[in-house]
Order: C-alpha cells, then sequence, then structure tokens
C-alpha cells in the first residue's frame, strides 16, 4: 500500500473546500466489500480535479 487512496482524499478534500472539486471521502474510494476488509485498493477509481491552473486525474 502506498497511500493513493489516503493522498486522492486528502486532496479533494481541500480542493473541496475551495470549491474545486467534489469530495471523495476514503470509503467511497475504496468501495468493494474486499476492498473495505482488507483495507486495499483492488479495482481502479477515477477521480477529477483541477486547480486554477491545472487539471488532474487519479485513476
Amino acid at each position: 500500500d502506498h497511500g493513493k487512496t489516503t493522498l486522492t482524499a486528502a486532496i479533494s478534500s481541500v480542493l473541496a473546500s475551495e470549491g474545486l472539486a467534489a469530495y471523495r471521502a476514503f470509503d467511497t474510494i475504496d468501495n468493494a466489500p474486499e476492498e473495505k476488509e482488507r483495507g486495499v485498493t483492488i479495482a481502479i477509481t477515477h477521480v477529477e480535479y483541477e486547480t486554477e491552473s491545472r487539471h488532474y486525474a487519479h485513476v
């Protein structure tokens, strides 16, 4: 585990507070029962957000 889900949830939280993205909670990114049980991401999730100067996407 490299913390990609945690990072994505944190980034989306900060940007959502500034009105630049929709917040994605940690447990909505890892949403399959096996993922929640094991605490790992098995399937991919696409999350997009942007700042005033850039557009980002995490897969």
